[in-house]
């Protein structure tokens, strides 16, 4: 059946598996296989009207969804719903369902089937404009995708494997291989889709050249202007092998380029030295008495001995030195002295009483996250121990002022109120630098930038930048050993390499799969291990690599970012969530959060993320550390500004950016199926919205932008030049 888009159904209702089976699938949709194969055989024949259908109806979803293409459609072009059931009978044995998980694959079988069509129309004189366009977004998504795992074409998950740099050529059902030359680059790791095409011995290989010579191309390359398939593309299945196989659950994918080899004294030491000293630095940061307690005691120290030194030496310190200090009597520098301290307590008073009010506004209009941020501020640290330390200096010194009485002399100690006297117009001019400061500090953009600033500190220091590398999966045995947490709270950091030497010890791997960032329960589990021979492990080695686990994380009451990556996501996600709720509506903040979102997802587009893996001396693995993965990070930071800003076109416009952004940034085939997926969300929330025509259009634009982005394409913005 063939509709007036063209589109032609598979089957006119939902159709069993097999006959008294439970599972029916629905396959009352366009496949694009289909399409294919129907154009391509009246072809043979001659140019009918039933090829131009097909090719039109092809073309229109390739240059509409490009890299995300999926392998059915309904038959006006739409979606295809989910898959649902209706709890009516169906056929014998079986219950009615309705829409079909195509509409959540990708097969790579789709695009490679649209080029023989186009090659056929285009023999025939009927491939238009976009038909050529369509050609040539078919020819880079196979390029850009072509190893990427795909649902072949009956799997239900993307779970085939493929061979790096052996995609199957469409049309012949055989591999075909590239050279190892690659073409030169736009820059940042895409090909330009226009570049001229070579020729010769030296010619493009499928899916890597232009398709601005959409006939030539298609006949050299997929050898179609006779073309006879021999057998389905959708055939031809890559042997697994380890670069290619999907990972079963409880593996873990082990990359040589993130392989730490173990230290061995000093080097030990020094390691976690440094960690103690990161993780102590970070949490007297955010402390807001330290500094002022410290303060305190030094104005103690220098209020008992300054007037001691004056003592011995005011009566010997030359008149050029004297005229400079002070020269009053007892009076005078009691005067001076409680002047001093009364006005430094009020001021000392003042400023506590801002910094809470500042604390106050963080935590309810931003993020009560974001305290940390100011209460590890250097400025207000230094502010409050300046003016306590003015206070109570003035206090220890006026203690030491004596008047003239029959029993004793008058002392005045010339140095120590003199000092007094310098620290109280440095309170000053602090207390006017403070004001500045916080006023400034206050505004979120300062407090998004500084919150910017440390999750790109702290990822340049947890993480190295991505480079290729082969992978093999580890897999974890089925009688692998659970380790227990010893306590709760935040998972704030890990002494690895003591774990290592645990491992070492006991003959063990260990692997360690919840992330810094996770709240730990006591008793839940957090680690997995197993003997490296395969044998068992006895209880000695159970219980010290229980201790060693329970010794090495270290917990916390909050999350920090000294081992977590996610956390300055997590911060200014929050922010922009916090901004778009009823109670600020400021979606501005929102797309300026969103901006800061999308330069850290660029960053962590080309860090390396995989897990952490260290070995022993014999190059063995031992330690596996789990680090959140792209796809992960990616959810994190685009989930609930979609959830949460579906009704503000401004939000979703800003989240399509975002995911083009990273989309460029990007050559990683996983990093570029994660912002697929994110694509398709967003699409359909648009969908779902009632706006406006020409917001719909604007938006629906933006989608399209985001999805060439994936095969390299950055069209520039029509403007009218006069």
């Amino acid at each position: 059946m063939t509709a007036r888009s063209g589109g032609m159904v598979a089957a006119p209702c939902p159709v069993p598996e097999h006959a008294e089976r439970v599972r029916n699938y629905d396959y009352r949709y366009v496949w694009i296989h289909d399409q294919c194969y129907a154009g391509l055989a009246v072809a043979a024949d001659r140019p009918h009207p039933l090829l131009a259908e097909a090719t039109g109806f092809v073309a229109a979803a390739v240059n509409s969804d490009g890299p995300a293409l999926k392998p059915a459609y309904r038959t006006d072009g739409g979606p295809v719903p989910n898959q649902r059931r209706l709890g009516l009978p169906g056929h014998p044995g079986g219950t009615d369902v309705v829409g079909n998980r195509v509409n959540r694959q990708f097969q790579l079988h789709a695009p490679g089937k649209a080029l023989p069509l186009f090659a056929a129309a285009a023999r025939h004189d009927l491939l238009d404009a976009d038909g050529v366009a369509a050609a040539r977004t078919a020819v880079d998504v196979i390029r850009h995708r072509r190893t990427e795992p795909d649902a072949g074409i009956w799997e239900l998950d993307n779970a085939c494997g493929r061979t790096p740099g052996w995609p199957a050529s469409p049309g012949s059902g055989k591999p075909r291989p590239f050279p190892p030359s690659a073409p030169a680059s736009s820059g940042r790791g895409w090909p330009q889709a226009s570049s001229p095409r070579p020729t010769g011995a030296a010619a493009t290989p499928p899916g890597t050249g232009s398709a601005a010579r959409t006939t030539g191309l298609l006949s050299e390359e997929f050898d179609v202007t006779q073309h006879q398939p021999r057998q389905p593309a959708s055939s031809f299945r890559p042997r697994p092998t380890a670069g290619n196989q999907r990972p079963p659950r409880h593996r873990i994918i082990v990359p040589d380029s993130r392989i730490i080899t173990s230290e061995r004294g000093e080097n030990v030491v020094r390691a976690r030295i440094r960690r103690w000293r990161a993780a102590t630095v970070d949490a007297w940061r955010t402390q807001l008495w330290p500094v002022p307690a410290f303060a305190v005691l030094t104005a103690i120290v220098l209020g008992v001995g300054l007037p001691r030194l004056d003592a011995r030496i005011d009566e010997h310190l030359p008149a050029t030195v004297t005229a400079y200090l002070f020269s009053g009597g007892p009076e005078a520098a009691r005067t001076v002295l409680s002047a001093i301290a009364s006005s430094l307590i009020t001021v000392t008073s003042l400023t506590f009483s801002l910094t809470v009010v500042t604390l106050q506004l963080a935590s309810s209009q931003f993020s009560p996250r974001l305290l940390r941020t100011f209460t590890r501020d250097r400025l207000v640290h230094a502010s409050l121990g300046l003016l306590l330390a003015t206070f109570v200096y003035a206090l220890t010194v006026l203690r030491t002022v004596r008047a003239s009485l029959s029993d004793q002399t008058a002392f005045v100690p010339q140095i120590a109120v003199t000092v007094a006297y310098l620290l109280a117009l440095a309170a000053v001019l602090m207390l006017v630098v403070f004001l500045a400061h916080l006023a400034r500090q206050i505004r979120v953009e300062r407090m998004m930038s500084e919150v910017h600033a440390d999750t790109t500190a702290t990822m340049n220091h947890l993480l190295s930048d991505a480079e290729p590398h082969s992978r093999a999966p580890l897999a974890v045995p089925a009688d692998a050993v659970v380790l227990h947490a010893d306590r709760s709270g935040f998972f704030s950091s890990i002494d690895d390499h003591a774990l290592l030497s645990a491992a070492n010890t006991a003959s063990a791997v260990v692997y360690v799969d919840r992330l810094p960032g996770e709240s730990l329960i006591a008793g839940t589990p957090v680690a997995h291990a197993w003997a490296r021979n395969g044998d068992e492990l006895d209880g000695a080695a159970r219980e010290q690599l229980q201790r060693c686990i329970a010794q090495s994380i270290d917990t916390g009451f909050e999350r920090t970012a000294v081992q977590d990556v996610a956390f300055g996501l997590r911060q200014l996600v929050d922010v922009t969530v916090k901004a778009l709720s009823p109670g600020v509506n400021d979606p501005t903040t929102a797309v300026h959060g969103l901006g800061h979102i999308a330069a850290l997802l660029c960053e962590l587009a080309r860090k390396d993320l995989g897990p952490r893996i260290l070995t022993d001396s014999d190059d063995q693995v031992r330690v596996v550390l789990r680090r959140p993965s792209f796809t992960e990070l990616l959810e994190l930071a685009v989930a609930q500004p979609r959830r949460y800003g579906a009704k503000d076109p401004d939000v979703l416009s800003r989240l399509a950016m975002l995911l083009r952004e990273v989309a460029w940034s990007t050559t990683d085939p996983e990093h570029h199926l994660a912002v697929a997926t994110q694509v398709d969300r967003l699409a359909a929330t648009i969908d779902r919205q009632d706006f406006d025509t020409t917001e719909h259009e604007r938006l629906h634009g933006e989608i399209r932008a985001a999805r060439e982005a994936l095969i390299g394409r950055w069209p520039a913005t029509p403007t009218h030049v006069p």
